[in-house]
């Protein structure tokens, strides 16, 4: 009986952090005994720990002559091994088997799996340890099954003993990644997106990215440690490199009026590494507690890296940082204690761009605008420091305020033809891209498409200090909004990632739990595509062919693009021509079919988000080119099974295949 290749699309990667000694990989085993029965087909399954993919599989003892059976005799029982991570990181997280796809044809029979048992490592489990669930509720199992079938749409759950699926202790730092890999479709590029730590988040609050070469840092946990992932290692973990402090230790819970404050508001808002006259400097934006006066300001500070920063990083070496503060705003906000909000920290704005000599960075309005409170409209004041877009020269450091009328501004980037863009919060809608210029006022909180904040479904629907409801009169309007809110988290142009997309403003959405892509052209938007991403996106960063994410749980990740052509710009190449011309893009330009792009010397059977037949799967090693032309000659000799129609492909054909697929 042929064993199935498993693919398996988690990583286990150990590296040393800063405050513990290296710690060795201990090697885990899950041992699966299942069978199957199928009128058609064999039926395919995952394996889970904690809502982490760790395997997939094909039961080939599933017959025709199966179905309908009860119980299954020792014969057609069937085992599969699949490599497990850090159990440490999983300790107490469920075990979880359920179908990955279902041929079952109405009239002619089920298809089910069933489990006999699980094992990781010493710890086995029966069949009868397992419950059953559909829609996430229990469904009844017999008592003492020997045999548990799995029907599509239910998934066999069993918890971990008290002592968790390891009785050896294990270390789970940061340094483990315990990758989780899932296709994503857009309209003209389709991507891998990759999770970096899924379920163990950095911790923290709000945050943002700064790409380097080899790697991202991130900011986002109220101690001021910044964590950075180093793309060569494949490595997520803590530095010792510590931001300015934001005094989140000492700010009160209450006001002195006795309301709750959301102290995890207290946070940084961005980080940026701007190279500039033979320096690198280091930014950082925070809301800060000014523990002396009771009262909140956002600040910008900057620090110098010195030589060798990014191998010290690597190297976990200590980096002295001599920060310095380029911007504080003003006056300082107390708390407030009419309203719903006491500290407006979400709308501290804070985001930060760098674009030769020069630095912008926006501040918001921090909930004080004058509606639903008493305080004043500081965004239409100049005297005031929120709701305004500043420009801070990296030679002598000086500030000058750039525009106003700003509300929450969660994004800016100036593109490569110098034009400087922004995103911002609206309330209730009225989420707005703004082309930002020298000396204007956007309008905020006189002007929105915005609404006051209500139920949705209400008759009188109104922004108090509208001159015209609806309208966005009187001040520069958006170059475009959203209706309803998106709630935009930031913005970045997109560069060296495809042809397709290069060029193309990338907006995160919190509330659209989506990328949102622009195309601009001159001073409008061409068009608008929302990405549906199923997370909170906190911050976007495009940088050396990914794009990377950091999502508001703590999550973080990056998209690949796939590449079914190599050569896509302009009239199809030479060797993509030949793809064509023999019939292959006529499957292979399909969702879940394997992608053709630079294939030799990649995995059999080893693409994310490909549904291989049992064939393939069961096949080892890599593609070469023999391997591919014993393929491509007769493809049932190759791989017995496998799905791809058999090609009647001449000499020159055959040739002319191989060397497109090189």
């Amino acid at each position: 009986m042929l064993r199935p290749r498993i693919v398996v699309i988690l990583l286990l990667l150990i590296v040393a952090s800063l405050f513990a000694a290296p710690v060795s990989a201990q090697q885990h085993k899950l041992t699966l005994v299942l069978a199957g029965d199928a009128f058609k087909g064999k039926p395919k399954f995952q394996v889970a720990l904690g809502g982490v993919v760790i395997g997939k599989g094909v039961v080939e003892s599933a017959t025709e002559t199966m179905v309908g059976t009860s119980g299954r005799q020792s014969d057609y029982l069937e085992n599969f091994e699949f490599p497990v991570p850090n159990l440490g990181c999983l300790g107490q997280a469920p075990l979880e088997i359920s179908m990955t796809n279902d041929l079952w044809e109405e009239g002619v029979g089920d298809r089910n799996i069933y489990v006999a048992s699980a094992t990781i490592d010493s710890i086995r489990l029966d069949a009868n340890a397992f419950a059953l669930l559909k829609d996430g509720k229990r469904l009844p199992v017999p008592q003492d099954v020997a045999l548990l079938p799995i029907l599509d749409s239910r998934v066999a759950v069993a918890e971990p003993p008290p002592g968790g699926w390891t009785e050896v202790g294990e270390d789970c730092s940061e340094g483990y990644l315990m990758e989780a890999v899932a296709p994503l479709y857009t309209s003209v590029l389709n991507f891998d997106l990759v999770i970096a730590n899924p379920g163990h988040p950095i911790p923290g609050d709000g945050g943002g990215l700064a790409a380097i070469p080899g790697g991202v840092l991130i900011a986002r946990p109220q101690d001021g440690l910044l964590w950075f992932y180093d793309r060569e290692a494949h490595s997520l973990r803590r530095t010792g490199i510590r931001l300015p402090p934001i005094n989140a230790d000492v700010m009160p819970a209450i006001t002195p009026g006795g309301l709750p404050i959301r102290r995890e508001l207290l946070r940084y808002n961005d980080i940026e590494v701007a190279p500039w006259n033979g320096e690198t400097h280091l930014l950082a934006s925070y809301s800060y507690y000014d523990e002396a006066h009771g009262c909140v300001i956002s600040r910008l500070a900057h620090s110098s890296l010195p030589d060798g920063w990014t191998d010290a990083l690597r190297n976990d070496q200590p980096l002295g940082l001599d920060w310095k503060i380029a911007l504080e705003t003003t006056p300082c906000l107390g708390f407030i204690e009419t309203g719903d909000s006491t500290f407006g920290g979400a709308q501290a704005g804070g985001r930060i761009a760098a674009s030769g000599g020069t630095i912008y960075v926006t501040a918001g309005d921090y909930e004080i605008d004058g509606v639903g409170d008493d305080g004043p409209l500081y965004p239409q004041l100049a005297d005031s420091s929120y709701g305004k877009v500043f420009s801070i020269s990296l030679t002598d450091w000086t500030v000058r305020m750039l525009s106003m009328g700003h509300r929450n501004p969660q994004g800016i980037t100036v593109d490569d033809k110098g034009s400087i863009w922004e995103v911002e919060q609206g309330p209730a809608g009225g989420d707005e891209l703004n082309l930002i210029v020298a000396g204007e006022n956007y309008g905020w909180p006189l002007a929105t498409l915005g609404m006051d904040y209500g139920s949705v479904d209400r008759d009188s629907k109104f922004w108090p200090h509208a001159s015209r409801q609806g309208r966005h009169d009187v001040y520069r309007p958006p170059v475009f909004a959203w209706l309803p809110s998106i709630a935009p988290s930031n913005l970045k142009q997109v560069e060296g990632v495809d042809d397709r997309w290069d060029g193309d403003l990338l907006v995160g959405s919190l509330a659209g739990e989506s990328l949102v892509r622009l195309r601009i052209e001159g001073q409008s938007v061409e068009f608008a595509e929302r990405i549906p991403m199923g997370k909170r996106i906190r911050y976007v960063q495009p940088a050396e062919g990914r794009i990377y994410l950091l999502f508001d749980s703590g999550e973080f990740g990056f998209l690949v693009p796939h590449k079914m052509l190599d050569h896509v710009d302009g009239p199809i190449a030479s060797a993509d021509e030949a793809l064509r011309r023999n019939g292959c893009m006529a499957c292979h330009s399909s969702i879940g079919a394997p992608r053709l792009g630079s294939i030799i010397g990649s995995d059999i059977a080893g693409q994310a988000g490909v549904d291989y037949s049992s064939a393939l799967l069961s096949k080892p090693g890599a593609w070469t080119e023999n391997a591919l032309r014993a393929f491509l000659e007769d493809t049932q000799a190759f791989a017995r099974g496998a799905m791809m129609p058999q090609q009647a492909l001449s000499p020159t054909a055959l040739d002319e295949l191989v060397t497109a697929l090189e």
